[in-house]
Parts: structure tokens; C-alpha cells; sequence
């Protein structure tokens, strides 16, 4: 009997083991999809003249993607970024529901708190979708999309 409840043991270990390595590895791929969705959007905002101050601000567990300046008018720009290969689960502005609206504005409060040198500008919400179609990234900007 003893000998069946440590077999029984190493089988459901190796098996989790084995689940824990498969789920890292699905989420590094995630990430580094998301990553590259990222990257297309800042390559996009700095050709569209705006200035890129900070990548993947943290704030009391939440985050913005991209904060970025127009300086000639003095806004600060907060930008979510959702990046898909396709649209099996909708459209990517569809996933940003109003749980991570509110997050992402308590984030900017976060940020504005901190770095003073803004607090004469004013601030707007974005969002950027990207869709790969044939490794082709197909971008949406949403200006003031919340």
C-alpha cells in the first residue's frame, strides 16, 4: 500500500512538473509576440512625431504599455497595446474592458504623481491595435479611445 501512494506521488509530480514547464514556455512565446506588437507601436508613434518617455510603467500592480509626449502641444499620451494574429476572439480594442480602463488611468496618476515635470500638461488615453497578417503588422491608432 505505501509503495502505490509513493508511486501514485512521483507520477502526479512529474506530471505537474511537466505542465508547469509547457505553461512557461506558452507564456514566454505570448510574451514575446506582445513584445514585437509593442515595438511596431512605438516605431509608429515616434513616426507620427510624438516622443517616447517610458515603456512598460508600473504602478501599484498595474501597468501602461507606452507613455509617450507630443511636445509641441504639451500632452502626455498613454497608450495600451493589444496585438493579435488574428480576430478568433474579436477584435483587439474589444479586450480592453473598463476593469483595465480604470487601472490604466490609475496608473497615469501614478506617473503624473511622480514626475512633476508634466503637470502642465494635459494627458489623453490611446489605444494601438496591431493584427499580423502574414507576419505584416496592420496597425490601428485610437486617439483618446477612453
Amino acid at each position: 500500500m505505501r509503495y502505490t501512494q509513493i508511486k501514485f506521488y512521483k507520477k502526479f509530480h512529474t506530471r505537474q512538473v511537466t505542465a508547469v514547464k509547457l505553461a512557461d514556455k506558452k507564456i514566454t512565446d505570448k510574451k514575446i509576440f506582445g513584445n514585437k506588437g509593442e515595438d511596431e507601436a512605438r516605431l509608429f508613434l515616434c513616426s507620427i512625431g510624438l516622443r517616447h518617455i517610458k515603456s512598460n510603467y508600473v504602478y501599484d500592480r498595474t501597468e501602461i504599455d507606452i507613455i509617450s509626449e507630443d511636445v509641441k502641444n504639451k500632452i502626455l499620451i498613454f497608450t495600451e497595446v493589444k496585438t493579435r494574429k488574428n480576430r478568433k476572439y474579436g477584435e483587439p480594442e474589444e479586450s480592453i474592458n473598463i476593469k483595465k480602463q480604470m487601472n490604466i488611468r490609475k496608473t497615469a496618476r501614478g506617473f503624473l504623481s511622480e514626475n512633476n515635470s508634466f503637470s502642465q500638461h494635459d494627458y489623453r488615453f490611446d489605444t494601438i491595435t496591431i493584427l499580423y497578417d502574414d507576419d505584416k503588422p496592420l496597425i490601428n491608432h485610437i486617439e483618446n479611445a477612453f
